[in-house]
């Protein structure tokens, strides 16, 4: 019994000491805590949350210290008992005292020891692991894992990488329509390679002075299909019998409904027998209100190439250069066997020049280029004038806008629709200039840029036109078709080429406030500008509206112009606030303005695609004036040409923001 006293005895006199490691009034975790009483000392490193533990101390003094690279040493005495209260620490970073005396950084010259920071300068602590592979860490990497070679500057390295899959090992798509429809194979390919290293040139550099440079490469080719359900019109159908179809059909000369729903032949009109040929037949009994379906394979490709530069100078310069360039092929089918080609190419450059007037001061200056050129080949452009021979006149007659007009009707048949072509060619050129100080408890950052841009455009909104049945003329849509009797037509032509030019500006200034360790404030500005778009040869044209809306009159060039809006201040504020220092509750919440300067490019479109430089028109039928498919881009008399208007002194419009949240961690128990 004496032995299971003393056991018990000894037991009772020892006691739990835990504790949560903060910095900055965040976890740090990794630190080492060590716990001395007389020649006992015992060690533990906190955990990813910053908590440490010791189980089983002796009851007594202990002295606890605390250590982390980067942070000052903090110790603290505590008496350990049976109820001893938690004891945390807060470090405190390191004064930055510069690098040791002599030693330089890879492919640099040697540099003096960089003076001790005067009273009150800001603390840093920098990691780089990539670099030192954290070096003064015990828990660090031998040298050999990482880029740091001392002796031999930096090395070559490269990569490759290939994936690929395909259609032929996926489960089989499900059919709604109950239709076995063969599905063609689908694969994407995806390929990549990647060298880089010292750009050596004999005579000029060396391992230790070479520029460095990375080239990049990728292609992806990805082949689709989807299956796709329509309604189609029957060989009974498109030859007038729509016995079929729910409801009377009405002649609308008469007003009698036609016996059994069928259409005579030589009532048909020629324009709808023509735009009938390009309709499939269907494939299947109609279920679900489909009777054709049918497999749409898509091709796309995709090819990057990727170019960089980078040349250390000393430790407070560094220019660096890229360069990117991208095509992209497309080719997609759609319902009718319309097979319409998409290239785009791109283009990205900048160089970049950076230069520290101190390690908590540095700038940047960069100039960018930025070039896409898109182009849309439709599959009859240039091959076939369907809406001319289909005898439709009114609509543009140009190669390249040959096809069809778009049809659309009301009661679920497929339309009929084709791509529209276009060459665009849009280019920015920006000037950018952005700086940071971190100074004390602020860390600052501002900037500007100054952006010219131009949007070339080689496009029409609507060339070949559009029709729409409802079934306002004889009490069906497809019977209004057969008739030649659309309830609507639209059309958009003329002044296809269009260069449009514009200015833009912004600047910015804001400020990351460490007000107190439990509360960070960020607060900032920031000015948009974007000038109204101009056109080069002064295409543009505006409705000048007199007072009361009393008269309209078309004006172009100068009297088109829009004034510039100058007003695009854009506060920025945001908080972080941790209301309880042993807690994990962090409270943020923000408020923003934000101006959309986007708008001008959509408001440029429409000032240039209407009279006197284009056709833009809409027109609804009526029974005094019925339209036909025929001649309805005409304008028969009475409806009234599209017209685009917009305020000379136009105001972009903004929208603001706000935001609140909490966050808690949630215990493991």
């Amino acid at each position: 019994m004496s032995w299971l006293l003393a056991v018990w005895l000894a037991a009772a006199s020892l006691a739990p000491l835990h504790g949560v490691v903060r910095g900055g009034g965040v976890p740090v975790p990794g630190a080492m805590v060590t716990a001395s009483q007389n020649q006992t000392t015992v060690h533990t490193v906190t955990a990813v949350d910053g908590s440490y533990q010791f189980a089983d101390l002796a009851s007594g003094t202990w002295t606890v210290r605390v250590s982390m690279t980067g942070f000052e040493t903090a110790t603290q005495a505590v008496t350990v008992g049976a109820a001893t209260p938690a004891l945390d620490f807060t470090l405190r970073l390191a004064p930055y005292t510069g690098p040791p005396a002599g030693t330089a950084a890879p492919n640099q010259p040697q540099q003096a020891a960089a003076p001790a920071a005067p009273p009150g300068a800001p603390q840093a602590v920098i990691v780089n692991g990539s670099e030192t592979n954290a070096a003064a860490s015990p828990y660090a990497q031998p040298e050999a894992f990482g880029n740091y070679r001392p002796p031999l500057g930096s090395l070559f390295n490269g990569g490759f990488g290939l994936s690929f899959d395909t259609s032929a090992l996926d489960a089989r798509s499900f059919s709604f329509t109950g239709q076995n429809t063969p599905k063609p194979a689908a694969n994407n390919l995806t390929l990549f390679a990647q060298f880089g290293g010292p750009l050596l040139i004999p005579h000029l550099t060396n391992a230790n002075n070479a520029p460095e440079f990375f080239l990049g490469y990728q292609r992806q080719t990805t082949r689709t299909a989807v299956t796709t359900a329509a309604l189609v019109p029957t060989l009974d159908e498109r030859g007038g019998d729509l016995s079929a179809l729910p409801g009377a059909i009405v002649d609308p000369t008469t007003g009698q409904a036609f016996s059994g729903n069928q259409i005579p032949s030589g009532r048909i009109s020629a324009q709808a027998q023509a735009l009938l040929a390009l309709y499939p037949e269907p494939n299947f009994s109609g279920t679900g209100g489909y009777n054709y379906q049918a497999a749409l394979v898509g091709n796309h490709h995709q090819d990057e190439l990727q170019t960089r530069l980078d040349k250390f100078f000393s430790t407070a310069n560094q220019l660096s250069g890229t360069f990117t360039l991208r095509s992209i092929r497309t080719d997609a089918g759609n319902l009718f066997g319309f097979d319409d080609r998409t290239r785009s190419l791109g283009i990205n450059g900048e160089v970049q020049w950076r230069h520290a007037f101190t390690p908590m001061l540095r700038t940047t200056f960069a100039l960018r280029y930025n070039r896409l050129a898109n182009r849309t080949d439709p599959f009859f452009a240039g091959v076939r004038n369907v809406s001319g021979d289909a005898g439709i006149v009114g609509n543009d007659t140009s190669p390249e806008a040959w096809g069809p007009p778009a049809l659309n009707f009301s009661g679920g048949w497929a339309g009929l629709s084709d791509g529209l072509p276009l060459r665009n060619r849009d280019q920015t050129v920006t000037l950018a200039a952005d700086a940071t100080w971190n100074h004390g408890d602020h860390s600052l950052s501002w900037g500007a840029d100054l952006r010219r841009m131009q949007f070339n455009y080689r496009q029409q909104a609507n060339p070949r036109g559009s029709f729409t049945f409802n079934g306002a003329a004889s009490g069906n849509d497809f019977a209004d078709f057969l008739l030649g009797i659309p309830d609507a037509a639209t059309l958009g032509f003329g002044n296809a080429d269009k260069y449009l030019r514009q200015t833009g500006a912004d600047a910015y200034l804001t400020d990351d406030w460490r007000f107190r360790e439990s509360l960070s404030l960020s607060l900032g500005a920031r000015w948009e500008y974007q000038a109204p778009i101009t056109e080069r040869y002064d295409r543009l044209a505006n409705v000048a509206l007199a007072p009361n809306f009393s008269s309209a009159a078309t004006v172009t060039g100068a009297a088109a112009a829009l004034a510039a809006d100058h007003s695009g201040f854009e506060p920025r504020l945001g908080l972080a606030w941790r209301p309880m220092a042993a807690s994990s509750l962090l409270i943020r919440a923000g408020y923003g303005i934000y101006y959309d300067t986007s708008v001008y490019s959509s408001l440029a479109l429409r000032m240039a695609q209407q009279a006197p430089f284009a056709t833009s028109l809409s027109v609804s039928g009526t029974p005094a004036t019925p339209l036909s498919l025929a001649t309805a881009f005409l304008s028969p008399p009475g409806p009234t040409p599209d017209t685009f208007a917009v305020d000379p002194r136009f105001r972009i419009g903004y929208a603001q923001t706000w935001t609140l949240s909490a966050q808690h961690d949630l215990n493991d128990g």
